[in-house]
């Protein structure tokens, strides 16, 4: 696998006759290449899914390279199992104790502690400014909000998120903690009271705590220690590599899994389906495919947040076919120098559709929880690399 997609960008990186062109061409060419090259460095695993026909059904056909070989950090990419897990829960409330409450019902959300201050208004919605689901899940696919994230975990719970997606044939799953903040494995299992405000009154979700065994050692993950040294808690160095034991997980092919599910619910795969409603489904789609400039509410400005703010594969793909001719629906992850991307991209002309998961380690340093990682010169340019060369691939040779 990939030897026919690094070929395609090679070829085009000669086909080109401007020089400046070309030499920019040469040089992702090289570093894809080298990248390719010592995949064990760069714990690099990618995930190539194609839609068949096959007795009677659509069926998805994964071809893998490296995957399962090496645990990595899914950062952010986990959020679409949050997102999902949280428009489940809040319908199942809806069939059973909150009849009424929708994506768009006000929430709030107690501390887990005495000293936390109760939650209740989100600046970012212009329609009313109350933090709501649908909200939460806009910001979580537009920009790949933490705290957005954090309350969908807080609303969904820990039991109930990992459950869910075990359910939906996703078993790699293990959604262990928040994100950008840092809690013990107690406070991690622990959600706070939520208030759902409907017109008939707040109806409250009792806390709850998480149960499950969710270390990745049964889970069956490889070389989960990573790097030759790490900053401790004290923010001393630690001689020996940093532990991802009690940090969150999924395959590479899970996570791909997961966004077809959403993409394109009608695919015949192993479990349940996601319970999600149209109206729920569209705002997902929606949010993992506009940008962040072009989105209404919540509302951003492109100059801090450009279109491939967050999608990392954007600039590979319009470099293989003509901007604008391609829908990206995904999701990002970038921590712990882990660089991600998982997406459905689709041909608006013809309907092609694709889907191209990835990750690569970028640390040279071998340092970790030093904030100091190659995700420009190494991490962003490989994924944007491989985006292009796959795409050329797979439409442009053909």
């Amino acid at each position: 696998m990939l030897s026919a997609q690094r070929d395609a960008l090679v070829h085009a990186a000669r086909d080109t006759s401007d020089a400046a062109l070309k030499a920019q061409a040469e040089t992702r060419a090289a570093l894809l290449d080298r990248v390719l090259r010592a995949p064990s460095e760069f714990r690099v695993q990618v995930v190539l899914g194609e839609i068949v026909d096959a007795d009677g059904a659509r069926k998805l056909v994964q071809t893998t390279w490296r995957t399962g070989m090496d645990y990595f950090y899914p950062a952010s990419a986990i959020k679409l199992c949050g997102a999902v897990a949280a428009f489940e829960r809040l319908n199942e409330l809806a069939r059973t104790t909150a009849p009424g409450a929708d994506m768009d019902t006000p929430l709030a959300f107690h501390g887990l502690k005495a000293k936390d201050k109760l939650e209740d208004v989100d600046a970012s919605n212009l329609a009313g400014g109350k933090p709501t689901v649908a909200q939460l899940v806009r910001r979580v696919g537009l920009v790949s909000d933490n705290e957005a994230f954090n309350r969908l975990y807080d609303f969904a719970g820990q039991n109930w998120l990992n459950e869910r997606m075990w359910r939906a044939g996703l078993t790699s799953v293990r959604v262990q903690h928040r994100l950008s903040v840092r809690q013990s494995p107690n406070d991690s299992k622990r959600t706070p009271i939520v208030e759902l405000r409907l017109p008939t009154g707040a109806l409250l979700i009792e806390g709850r705590w998480g149960s499950l065994d969710l270390g990745l050692g049964p889970a069956g993950y490889r070389n989960i220690y990573i790097g030759a040294k790490h900053i401790g808690d004290d923010a001393t160095i630690v001689d020996q590599g940093m532990s991802f034991f009690d940090k969150n997980a999924i395959t590479l092919c899970d996570l791909q899994r997961c966004l077809v599910r959403v993409v394109r619910p009608e695919i015949a795969l192993a479990g349940e389906p996601f319970d999600l409603t149209d109206a729920q489904r569209a705002l997902l789609l929606d949010a993992l495919s506009c940008y962040p400039g072009d989105s209404a509410n919540p509302k951003y400005e492109r100059e801090r947040y450009p279109d491939a703010y967050a999608k990392f594969f954007l600039p590979g793909v319009e470099r293989a076919v003509p901007k604008g001719s391609a829908t990206i629906y995904n999701k990002v992850g970038l921590a712990y120098g882990f660089a991600i991307d998982n997406a459905c991209i689709v041909d608006k002309a013809g309907g092609r559709t694709l889907f191209l998961a990835a990750t690569v380690f970028a640390n040279s340093d071998g340092v970790m929880n030093d904030d100091k990682y190659d995700y420009e010169s190494v991490g962003l340019p490989f994924l944007e690399g491989l985006a292009e060369a796959v795409v050329r691939d797979a439409w442009v040779a053909k």
